[in-house]
């Protein structure tokens, strides 16, 4: 034997080691290879260095386990979203781009209109200013409805029940009732499309010309409404010898006509003031519903519902109104700036 602490040769049955005094212990027992058990040591083995012994089986290589197709699957399937997103995100783009390319070529179209009836800045800042200092009242001010009934051949007491002493009479584009400062004003439609103004040229051919030339694709002039409107302006064709005044109504009844001209409504009757003849209360039918349109063409302001509810638009601004003023002096070859 071999002391285990100081490597001297111990004689087979000796307790303790002669040279160090270390106890000896028997022998440990063989391990069967293919056992994984441990190898039990006497009571004394806390004693010694050596550490407990394991039998270890032998080694075999693991089997390799079987791929899984779920992260193919999964690959496939984010492959599919992202060409799904990304054809979805080039589609996007290209209707915009087409979107874009269509409003800037009718932004184009637009302009290649203006450019048509010689539209330049100069000339736009001038019709802007004569805009600004014009009364669109002087010319409704300076009218007479109560003219010489034997000129016209109509003159009647009015049993319509507004009044004893209200009288009517028949215009060119109106019938026309007056009771003191009361003024009823009732389009007959012989104001219309086959009705000239100026220069021999109609108003059917005039609005032709602004739905093509000054307008955009899309919006037109609703012409009936401005039949309407012109007819409780104009009165009679004999009001206006100066075509300036013409041409100052039918620039507001332009803005109401192309701001409106989606919308079914025709005028029944403009009742107004004498006292106050740029205010016009309008009684109308609108998307088949009576209703009383206030509009004020020296403030600029309209109203609905009976007078109730403000309505905001910019149809009245001076650079839109000189837009109507250049395109009726192009289309008339008039110049009244």
């Amino acid at each position: 034997m071999i002391c285990p602490k100081c490597g001297a040769e111990v004689a087979d049955g000796v307790k303790f080691c002669g040279n160090c005094g270390n106890p000896m212990s028997e022998p440990a027992q063989p391990v069967t290879e293919a056992s994984n058990v441990y190898v039990s040591q006497p009571d004394n083995t806390a004693s010694q260095t050596a550490p407990p012994a394991y039998a270890q089986a032998p080694y075999t290589q693991p089997a390799q386990p079987k791929k899984s197709k779920t992260w193919l699957i999964i690959l496939v399937i984010v492959l599919a979203v992202v060409l799904l997103i990304g054809g979805a995100i080039a589609w996007f783009v290209h209707t915009v781009r087409k979107a874009t390319s269509t409003y800037l070529e009718e932004i184009e179209d637009s302009y290649e209109s203006l450019d048509d009836i010689d539209i330049d800045i100069e000339g736009l800042d001038d019709a802007v200013e004569s805009m600004e200092s014009l009364d669109f009242t002087d010319s409704l001010d300076d009218i007479d409805l109560s003219v010489d009934t034997d000129d016209l051949g109509t003159d009647t007491e009015s049993d319509t029940g507004v009044g004893s002493n209200a009288e009517e009479y028949a215009y060119s584009y109106t019938d026309v009732t007056i009771a003191g400062n009361d003024i009823t004003i009732i389009p007959n439609g012989k104001l219309n499309g086959s009705t000239v103004l100026y220069g021999g040229k109609d108003l059917e051919g005039f609005l032709d010309y602004v739905d093509d030339t000054v307008l955009m694709e899309g919006r037109y002039i609703n012409r009936e409404f401005f039949y309407d409107l012109l007819s409780t302006m104009l009165v009679d064709e004999s009001m206006y010898p100066n075509f300036d005044d013409i041409e100052s109504n039918m620039i507001m009844c332009l803005a109401m006509a192309d701001n409106f001209y989606s919308m079914d409504v025709r005028v029944k009757e403009a009742d107004l003031d004498a006292n106050n003849a740029a205010e016009y209360h309008y009684q109308v039918k609108a998307e088949n519903r009576d209703d009383i349109w206030i509009v004020n063409y020296g403030e600029r302001t309209v109203y609905f519902n009976d007078g109730k509810t403000e309505y905001s638009s910019d149809m009245f601004k001076d650079e839109y109104l000189a837009m109507w003023w250049m395109a009726i002096d192009d289309y008339y070859g008039h110049e009244s700036y």
